[in-house]
């Protein structure tokens, strides 16, 4: 019986194989038909099930050739499309490849190597046999695939070869009213060089006859499977050829023609791929260089008194030439301007700005054409730049351009010249009389500019900066302290300082070198004083607007005349509160001897009602970690300070009742800003109860500030029980 069972396993064990394709060697070859035309009418059906490795080189193209197939044709036309199609199987990646030669002898035909489905086949040689090599592009594995090889005949190109070029009407301006049409589909590559880049596989040829020294070429109107296309102009005959320019970008200013002389336009695409893109060349005349081409004519600009371009003087670059001189980006196609300057700072602007590009430069030049000297820094790629540290009555020069190698580009605009006229209160003299706020709101503002300002030249070294655009404001004070600010500053960083006596005699008030604000003390009631408003830097020209803000010291600035808070009553339901601003603070004339600054600090008071008291500080606005404060007793000036802190929530302890303490706020920081303090004094007492060992349970302690009342009951004995928000609520 288990005789029986081993010949009947023996019997359903086999083992599977698959015979090679007939056509598994270059010997064996499978002829493939060639069509006509662009369709596929004849094919031939191949695959890869079974395929080996072939003799031939592995290493041509890449994938892995180890199970390729072989099929040939005869040329008959110097171009065919291979086409490999109808793929089915495990491994439907392929790749082709064209060979040479007699079996197994064979060359790699150049450039043949293809991973797409469809190829093109250049230069091939009528009557010619050829080999096409296919294999999957994976490595080991079993392949199933098949497919179908088609081989199809590209109809003729008439402008194909340079010996048979399209003829391009030439526009007579700039308009392309004349264009030229052409395709690559179907071209073949030349035996021409290339020199410019890209693949000219796919080249085709126009001529055109120069009818001036320059002309603007441009391939337009593109439309296909690609839109990269690269052209270059020739001289010379086809057999001895001169690239004149190459262009990667589809449009070139082309220079150095000779008027009367035929010149070859060679387009293509840049890969190798096949495409079908149509397009249009068109050549245009452009317009004799302008008037202003040269240094020595260079238009005069009028210069405007104010910083309205009420005259302005048009131009172009189109057709413009020049030399790069390097000195600023390729300014090789200049026109030139000059203009006499009124002011030491002048405002260079282009103004309606057309042409090809957004792309342009100027930069400004002294001396004489033919030996002028490039102004450092003037160089500018934006619209408007300001011209510094000019002389007045001297002649400048100023150059307009693409700054693009090539001058196919141009631009059409305006160019104005503007001067800052200087402000009405530019000097000490006319200084501008500002309004002072009698609370510490800015509702009365003064407004002023910097721009046009020159330097009065007045102890130029007291304060920080550079005052070489200051402008003045004077103020009488009512009072021995007020606060300035500067507001709505347009972008310039500005500083402001305070001087004293008359404009002939000014000397600055000790401690007053600010930004953009500051408190200014131990003034003189009923004297003058002056607000000198200036640009942080040096640099020149600057347009900046603001408005000054002059406000009255505070009430409660000094130990005289603090601000009384009333403590909140034992058992009151809400706190009394007291609000408090550090806006328009100064010194105080007491001496204190906690951290912090107090140059600008406030006085409230308050008579302890009780030994401990708490002190709340709520809704603080500005800078609430700068805020410090500190407690004193005794009468002014004579106080004793009793302790420094910053916690916006403190028990004072130890208070005596009925005695008058002074509380002092500063800030940290050198800075002016509103902190609103909502201040509030809370009585606080303590009950301490001790129980031994009532009920098995310890003694405990208990401790809370006054806000709402409750009673406890402890047996017969009622006492007042304090409870805080958030503390627990004993019953």
């Amino acid at each position: 019986m288990k005789q029986l069972i081993l010949i009947s396993s023996l019997l359903l064990c086999r083992i599977i194989g698959f015979s090679q394709p007939s056509n598994d060697n270059c010997e064996n070859a499978l002829p493939v038909t060639i069509n006509v035309d662009l369709n596929c009418s004849s094919f031939v059906s191949g695959t890869l099930l079974g395929a080996t490795a072939s003799p031939q080189s592995q290493a041509s193209c890449s994938g892995s050739e180890d199970d390729d197939v072989w099929f040939s044709f005869v040329a008959t036309n110097s171009t065919h499309y291979i086409e490999l199609s109808n793929i089915v199987g495990n491994a439907t990646s392929l790749v082709h490849s064209v060979w040479t030669g007699t079996c197994p002898s064979l060359t790699l035909y150049s450039n043949s190597c293809s991973y797409s489905s469809s190829s093109a086949v250049h230069g091939l040689t009528i009557g010619t046999t050829y080999f096409i090599r296919v294999y999957s592009s994976i490595t080991g594995g079993a392949p199933n695939t098949t497919f179908d090889v088609c081989i199809k005949t590209p109809p003729a190109v008439s402008n194909d070869e340079c010996s048979n070029p399209v003829s391009v009407a030439i526009n007579p301006d700039m308009n392309c009213n004349l264009l030229t049409s052409g395709t690559i589909q179907y071209a073949t590559p030349s035996s021409q060089n290339n020199t410019c880049g890209g693949t000219p596989d796919d080249d085709v040829w126009f001529s055109f006859v120069a009818t001036q020294t320059e002309h603007r070429i441009e391939i337009t109107n593109i439309t296909g499977s690609t839109s990269n296309l690269y052209f270059s102009v020739w001289q010379s005959t086809c057999d001895v050829m001169v690239a004149l320019s190459c262009c990667p970008n589809k449009k070139r200013l082309v220079t150095n023609l000779t008027v009367g002389n035929t010149y070859l336009i060679r387009v293509w695409t840049a890969n190798s791929s096949l495409h079908n893109t149509d397009f249009d060349i068109c050549i245009r005349t452009s317009p004799p260089p302008p008037a202003n081409d040269e240094c020595i004519n260079a238009f005069i600009l009028p210069v405007n008194p104010d910083l309205v371009c009420t005259n302005v003087f048009s131009g172009t670059t189109l057709s413009a030439t020049g030399v790069n001189t390097g000195s600023c980006y390729d300014d090789n196609d200049d026109v030139w301007f000059r203009f006499t300057a009124t002011s030491t700072v002048h405002y260079f602007q282009l103004l309606n700005i057309t042409g090809t590009t957004t792309s342009y430069a100027h930069a400004m030049y002294t001396g004489s054409c033919g030996n002028l000297s490039y102004i450092p820094n003037s160089c500018s790629t934006f619209p408007n730049i300001t011209y510094l540290n000019l002389t007045i009555g001297q002649e400048y020069f100023v150059k307009v351009y693409v700054p693009e190698s090539d001058r196919f580009n141009f631009i059409n605009f305006d160019v104005c010249i503007k001067t800052a006229p200087p402000p009405p209160n530019d000097d000490c003299i006319n200084a501008i009389t500002a309004n002072i706020n009698t609370d510490l709101t800015c509702t009365l503002l003064t407004a002023g500019t910097i721009s046009g300002a020159t330097p009065s030249n007045i102890n130029d070294s007291d304060c920080s900066g550079v005052e070489d655009d200051d402008v003045w404001f004077l103020f009488v004070p009512n009072d021995n302290a007020v606060v300035v600010q500067l507001l709505n500053n347009s972008g310039v960083l500005l500083r402001f300082s305070v001087w004293e006596n008359t404009c002939g005699s000014l000397a600055l008030h000790p401690n007053t070198c600010f930004y953009s604000s500051g408190n200014v003390i131990n003034l003189t009631a009923g004297n003058t004083y002056y607000i000198r408003v200036y640009s942080e830097t040096d640099t020149g020209g600057q347009v900046a607007t603001f408005d000054l803000c002059i406000m009255n010291s505070i009430s409660n600035d000094d130990c005289d005349a603090p601000t009384a808070i009333t403590v909140t009553p034992y058992g009151a339901q809400n706190c009394l509160v007291e609000s408090g601003s550090l806006v328009g603070a100064t010194l105080s004339s007491q001496e204190t001897s906690c951290p912090g600054y107090e140059d600008h600090d406030v006085w409230f008071s308050f008579v302890a009602t009780f030994s401990n008291l708490t002190l709340n500080i709520n809704n603080v606005v500005g800078y609430p970690s700068a805020l410090r404060y500190s407690l004193w007793t005794g009468t002014c000036p004579n106080l004793t300070n009793v302790l420094c802190n910053n916690a916006y929530n403190f028990t004072f302890t130890d208070l005596n009742v009925g005695q008058t303490y002074f509380c002092v706020f500063s800030a940290i920081r050198l800075l002016i800003f509103q902190l609103p303090l909502l201040i509030s004094v809370l009585q606080k007492m303590s009950h301490h109860w001790s129980m031994m060992n009532v009920m098995g349970r310890s003694y405990f302690r208990m401790e809370f500030e006054v806000l709402r009342v409750h009673l406890l009951t402890l047996q017969s004995l009622q006492l007042p029980f304090l409870h805080v928000v958030g503390a627990p609520i004993i019953t």
